[in-house]
């Protein structure tokens, strides 16, 4: 579903539906079933189309998905200072999906960014999750990089982090420790800042913080 606004008193927004062969579409394109495309995204599907039960889930998220792009944007540009082109994905299409211990499982980052022949996954964090549910997503992305099928992405991905503030970045990496410990296995490959570093010095400059 896209919401596009209407220059028309009467008629303030146009909604558009994604029906199921949009969904194959997209669900093909990351090699995943249409309906587990669809569950992992929120997507319920009946009766031939894409329930539209999110609605309120993604009005409530533009904050977040605007944010995201913002960050994705600005990577563009610094990749463009140094000459080179990135390939992006939103949160929307980010999605990778992988096997594990024969499960399906699926890695949901914000945003996936490909500069050259590196990846970047970015999380963009509101500080609204609690600590069990962020060390949940990292233990994904310990997972996903355990699995053969990581390498369709590089030998090695890298990890961006943008916290609200200074704490919330220190409950990352050290989250990051303690499952690389639990793991025994050397730490995600991770950088973090603040949401107020990247405002004021810009994404390029070196606010970034390692394990």
């Amino acid at each position: 579903m896209v919401g596009e606004y209407v220059a028309d008193p009467n008629l303030l927004w146009r909604h558009y539906f994604l029906t199921y062969a949009g969904l194959a579409f997209l669900a093909a394109a990351c090699g995943a079933p249409a309906r587990a495309y669809a569950r992992a995204r929120g997507w319920p599907a009946r009766h031939g189309e894409v329930s539209v039960s999110h609605l309120v889930r993604f009005v409530g998220n533009v904050e977040h998905t605007q944010e995201a792009r913002e960050v994705t944007l600005a990577l563009a540009r610094e990749a463009s200072r140094h000459r080179r082109e990135i390939t992006w994905y939103d949160e929307r299409e980010a999605y990778v999906y992988f096997t594990m211990n024969g499960q399906r499982r699926v890695l949901a980052p914000d945003a996936r960014i490909r500069w050259g022949d590196r990846v970047f996954f970015v999380e963009i964090d509101r500080g609204t999750a609690s600590i069990k549910r962020l060390g949940s997503k990292l233990r994904a992305y310990y997972d996903f990089r355990g699995c053969a099928e990581h390498r369709r992405f590089g030998e090695q991905f890298l990890l961006l982090v943008i916290a609200p503030h200074s704490y919330r970045e220190r409950q990352w990496l050290e989250q990051v420790s303690r499952l690389a410990a639990e793991y025994s296995v050397a730490p995600l490959d991770v950088l973090t800042t603040t949401r107020e570093a990247v405002q004021k010095r810009g994404i390029g400059a070196p606010i970034w913080r390692g394990v």
